[in-house]
């Protein structure tokens, strides 16, 4: 169907797209713009795909969201303020990876390739472990004393974080080729 020819084009572009973004994020001044580059492209790959299946046109709502929210974070960066932007950001990211996981997964599995389906709920779980790890830190760093394990906890979320990254951008990958094979 060409549903499925769509989805794997916008799930290749999303790969990319995520790729592009993370490699700025490593280079000093031009990196943002780097950044940006790759949001569009994951942008452009949630537009094309947002006929095929309702929750790809959530999460392209959802990273729209994210840049507004990136912007507020350097408006608001100290403060109650930026604590509740980072909440935002946080909550928003979930539900752009869930959204995105999701309407992969009812696409794979009608096209008969659950075995990849399965997949989306570990990659959902693991952003979801984070995001906790993420907002009770934020929440936890403004009590004195306690404030210090929310640098422990911070460092296994940042992990788990890698991990889930990691296994995303395998789910992209191989949801693309599942879908247009």
């Amino acid at each position: 169907m060409q549903e499925y020819s769509v989805a794997g084009k916008a799930l290749n572009l999303m790969f990319w797209g995520t790729i592009v973004g993370l490699v700025g994020a490593f280079i000093p001044v031009v990196g943002v713009i780097v950044a940006i580059a790759g949001s569009l492209v994951v942008l452009y790959g949630l537009y094309t795909a947002m006929n095929t299946q309702e929750n790809y046109k959530k999460a392209m709502y959802m990273v729209i969201a994210s840049v507004v929210l990136s912007v507020l974070a350097f408006v608001f960066s100290e403060g109650i303020l930026n604590a509740l932007v980072s909440i935002a950001s946080t909550v928003v990211s979930f539900l752009q990876a869930y959204y995105i996981c999701t309407a992969s997964a009812t696409l794979l599995s009608a096209k008969g390739d659950q075995e990849q389906a399965d997949k989306a709920n570990l990659i959902v779980t693991l952003n979801l472990v984070c995001a906790v790890i993420s907002i009770v830190c934020v929440l936890v760093a403004w009590i004195p004393v306690v404030n210090m394990l929310a640098f422990v906890a911070a460092a296994v979320g940042g992990i788990v974080a890698i991990v889930a990254l990691v296994l995303q951008l395998i789910f992209y990958f191989k949801s693309s080729k599942s879908l247009l094979a």
